[in-house]
């Protein structure tokens, strides 16, 4: 059974693909043709990160932080994704052209897959007790 953090990793490595497909994306371009493929692998790989991210966090803590914890993933998220994007919005303002959309997008989209090249190693580098291996094959219900 494969562990946790490798399926994450698996699934994180997916979106820099499509972020890379966008960067190509041209003014003759349909959505079909250039943007819908992408914007599902982006989908699919981000979705199917964000529950391994939940087990790997909460399942390595004990179970009287797992509030806290998810609290932290959370709060982690949010701060991350608002960082992201004000650094991939100031790369696409650097080579943006006043009235033209496409100018900005090719480097803005290559810095958003760096940033998740550096995601998916930061998540294959994880250290982790290994309590959250046990978390998909085993529920116990404490009773008190």
């Amino acid at each position: 059974m494969p562990s946790i953090r490798a399926d994450l990793t698996v699934n994180k490595a997916r979106g820099p693909y499509g972020y890379v497909w966008l960067a190509g994306v041209g003014t003759a371009d349909t959505y079909t043709a250039a943007v819908l493929g992408p914007l599902l692998l982006n989908g699919v790989s981000a979705g199917l990160a964000f529950v391994p991210t939940a087990s790997l966090v909460v399942g390595d803590v004990q179970p009287e932080h797992a509030g806290p914890a998810s609290g932290l993933l959370q709060t982690t998220r949010q701060l991350g994704g608002a960082i992201g994007l004000a650094v991939i919005v100031s790369v696409y303002a650097a080579g943006a052209v006043p009235g033209a959309f496409v100018p900005g997008v090719r480097a803005a989209f290559l810095t958003a897959g760096a940033l998740t090249v550096i995601a998916c190693l930061t998540t294959a580098l994880l250290r982790t007790t290994g309590r959250s291996q046990a978390i998909g094959t085993r529920v116990t219900v404490a009773r008190r």
